[in-house]
């Protein structure tokens, strides 16, 4: 947690990095730790309309982590940048648990905002298959 301060207005920001547990088996694992920030935001700072909450939640935006974060009232800065959609991918590899090779291609990272808080104002351009390369992006 970071706390911040805009200097001009004096609005306190508060930052939560965050990385879930990864893994399919471990969904409910990564749906209590979106409750736990959610409870924890809601003592800490239940009158802040000024949260930034960004990490590798390592389920996509049909996992249960992703949705009680939303209900919760947080917007994804990606689906306002890309017409309510997420991108296509935030991690790209091709190795497998296993040590074989197997391309695995999603989204899983966000940056959830207090929308009461904030406006994005832009995204980057994700790089394509091409720019990557044949060794994928960090896992």
């Amino acid at each position: 947690v970071l706390h911040l301060e805009h200097k001009p207005s004096s609005k306190k920001i508060v930052f939560i990095g965050t990385h879930f547990k990864s893994k399919k088996e471990f969904k409910t694992s990564r749906l209590h730790q979106a409750e736990a920030i959610i409870e924890y935001l809601k003592t800490k700072y239940p009158t802040s309309s000024h949260v930034i909450l960004a990490g590798d939640f390592n389920g996509d935006f049909e996992e249960p982590c992703y949705i009680e974060l939303v209900n919760f009232g947080l917007k994804s800065a990606y689906r306002i940048k890309m017409g309510d959609q997420e991108p296509s991918y935030t991690t790209w590899t091709y190795k497998g648990r296993d040590g074989t090779e197997r391309e695995q291609c999603k989204a899983i990272d966000y940056v959830f905002y207090s929308p009461k808080g904030f406006t994005p104002k832009a995204i980057l351009q994700l790089p394509s298959k091409d720019d990557i390369g044949p060794n994928a992006l960090p896992s």
